[in-house]
């Protein structure tokens, strides 16, 4: 009886987490970022896909450092340096971008390598976008470059940092709000 309760319980949770998720999309992707955060704070909900929305909203909130704390929480395991196998696709190219943005570049180049799924549109975005980075540097920058040295010049994206949801995976999440597409693609400014 009890482990009953539990699973209705638990399955309460998850439709009000996926609700609460689909309005703070809804919200950051019509400029309101810091009222999608209050909403999914306000929800105490830890599951992954919660905490990536979290991490989203604080990309671009300008809070770079605290997203970068938040997808490596979702991301490497803890005190190491290695991706969890758990961890998605969606997850792991967010925490690429936010390491991108904070200047992190050759972190992100390092990580972005190691995600197995390299055709994957977002892995495919950051890639083009490191392209164009690395097209843009001066002689001087890409021997910098060559030699493992960050040569310190930011990379631009167009479009809204982050993605909220997977959408090339046929999710409930990602197919009942099509219109839910967290930013065009990224290209480099």
């Amino acid at each position: 009886m009890k482990t009953r309760q539990k699973k209705q319980q638990l399955s309460q949770n998850d439709s009000s987490a996926v609700s609460q998720f689909q309005k703070a999309i809804a919200l950051a992707d019509s400029g309101s970022p810091d009222k999608a955060l209050a909403l999914l704070n306000h929800s105490h909900s830890r599951v992954d896909f919660i905490e990536n929305a979290r991490g989203v909203c604080l990309l671009r909130l300008g809070n770079v450092d605290g997203a970068v704390h938040l997808f490596r929480s979702l991301v490497l395991a803890s005190g190491c340096t290695w991706m969890k196998p758990e961890s998605t696709v969606i997850q792991r190219t967010n925490l690429c971008t936010a390491l991108l943005i904070s200047g992190r570049v050759s972190g992100c180049v390092e990580l972005l390598s190691a995600i197995e799924e390299q055709q994957h549109p977002s892995v495919v975005r950051l890639r083009q976008t490191l392209e164009s980075w690395r097209a843009g540097l001066s002689i001087l920058q890409r021997i910098q470059w060559f030699f493992g040295l960050d040569p310190g010049v930011p990379v631009s994206f167009t479009g809204l940092p982050g993605d909220f949801v997977d959408l090339e995976l046929s999710t409930p999440l990602a197919s009942s709000q099509p219109s839910v597409r967290s930013r065009p693609p990224v290209h480099a400014a």
